[in-house]
Formats: C-alpha cells, sequence, structure tokens
C-alpha cells in the first residue's frame, strides 16, 4: 500500500502553508518526512510520490513508465509533497506514536516515573487483554487507553472495559488519552466509572500532548474572531 503524501497546504485543514512548512521542513531535518513531488498518472490513472532525489527533468509515471509532468500548485509552479518515512508511517499506523506521547506527556509531569507502552496482558484465568499504558505515576499505579480519535471512545461500552480493565490490573490511577480535543461529555462517563470503579482519572489530550498545536489553534481561532467583529462593525 503507498503511504499518504500532502502538500504544505493540505497537510492541516484550514491552515495556511506558511503555519505548517517550518513543522514539515523540520521533521525533514529530522529524517522523520521525506520531501517528494506528486505524479497523477494520465495513463494507469496511480498517483504516486518521488522524491526530490529520484525526480528527472522529464516526469516519468513508476507504475507504467509513461511521461507525464509533475503535480502542480493551482496549475502554476511544482508543488513539493511531503510524506512519513517508512518506519514513521508503520509506528502511527498501529498507534505507537500516541502511546509515545501519552509517556512523553507524563515523564514532564513526573520525571521519575516508569511506564510501558502496548502490553500484552495475561490474566491468571486465561483470558488475554492489551493495556496501551502501564507504569508507575508519582508512586501510584497507572493503567488506560490512548487514541488516536477520541471518537473512538464514543463507542458504545469503550469507556466502561477501558476503566475495567484498569480495575483488574489493580490500577491506582486509570489514563484516558487522546491526540485531538476529548469532549466534556466522554470526561464525565469516564469519571463516573472511575468513581464506581475506585479509580482516580487522569485525562490527556490536545492541551497536553500538542500543546503548540493547541496554542496557535486559540490563536487562530481568536484572530477569526476578531476579523469576523470588525466586518461587522464595518456592516
Amino acid at each position: 500500500m503507498n503511504r499518504k503524501f500532502r502538500s504544505a497546504t493540505n497537510a492541516l485543514n484550514n491552515w495556511r502553508p506558511q503555519q505548517v512548512t517550518p513543522a514539515l521542513e523540520r521533521a525533514c531535518e529530522q529524517r522523520w518526512v521525506e520531501r517528494g513531488l506528486g505524479l497523477d498518472c494520465e495513463q494507469c490513472k496511480l498517483h504516486s510520490f518521488i522524491p526530490l532525489q529520484a525526480s528527472t527533468s522529464q516526469a516519468v509515471c513508476p507504475a507504467c513508465s509513461a511521461p507525464d509532468r509533475y503535480g502542480r500548485d493551482n496549475g502554476k509552479s511544482v508543488e513539493i509533497m511531503y510524506r512519513l518515512n517508512g518506519f514513521i508511517d508503520r509506528a502511527v499506523d498501529h498507534g505507537v506514536l500516541t502511546h509515545l506521547l501519552v509517556v512523553a506527556a507524563l515523564k514532564k509531569r513526573a520525571p521519575d516515573s516508569h511506564f510501558l507502552p502496548g502490553v500484552d496482558v495475561v490474566f491468571d484465568d486465561g483470558d488475554t487483554k492489551e493495556v496501551d499504558i502501564f507504569g508507575v505515576y508519582e508512586g501510584k499505579v497507572l493503567a488506560g487507553e490512548a487514541k488516536v480519535s477520541a471518537t473512538e471512545f464514543a463507542n458504545e461500552g469503550q469507556i466502561r472495559r477501558d476503566i475495567e480493565l484498569s480495575r483488574r490490573l489493580k490500577a491506582d490511577i486509570h489514563v484516558m488519552a487522546a491526540i485531538d480535543v476529548i469532549p466534556g461529555p466522554l470526561v464525565e462517563e469516564a469519571r463516573e466509572h472511575c468513581g464506581v470503579a475506585g479509580l482516580e482519572l487522569l485525562v490527556l489530550h490536545e492541551p497536553d500532548l500538542r500543546p503548540r498545536l493547541a496554542e496557535a489553534r486559540t490563536e487562530r481561532d481568536r484572530q477569526a474572531e476578531h476579523q469576523a467583529r470588525a466586518q461587522q462593525r464595518r456592516r
């Protein structure tokens, strides 16, 4: 399966290229991301990524070898594309990056803590489960789930099952984490279940795992609101 690739314009919805490009270029410096060109073949209809070092003066489809042309930005200049390198892309697909972001956030709060991301557990009765985060946090046992999207917690019975697993692991704290923002009703549902199970609840989401993105989003929202008010006054 081909890895996804995007331009700076389309990397994040509703973000301007000048806001996204510095992060993409920084990721390239760290070899997390590759630069390249896009090619939509008129002959075989495949959408291909051509690494910059493999580009040629005459664009050629890597699938059918038909001559073509590289993708352009609004039909003008050739547009630079970005894609995650193979190792990082596989880690993202398997949710590993989410686990590491949660561990990093927890370690920042409590440097002496220790965690294992993605643990397969076998209980005495032979039942097997997987817990995303397990370890010791501020002298207490912590366990819980880390999701790529907070919407996964909205699945029927998901929160209850997650907290029941933490209880079976004899945890003191249940962590509920997602890369994006976890809606209040889901947090309240988790709080109720934790209360019944006798667990503390620790919620980690975008403001904790991606604070710079959250700050930039907040600033962008403030600017949009300011522009909207200015337009209303002019009317």
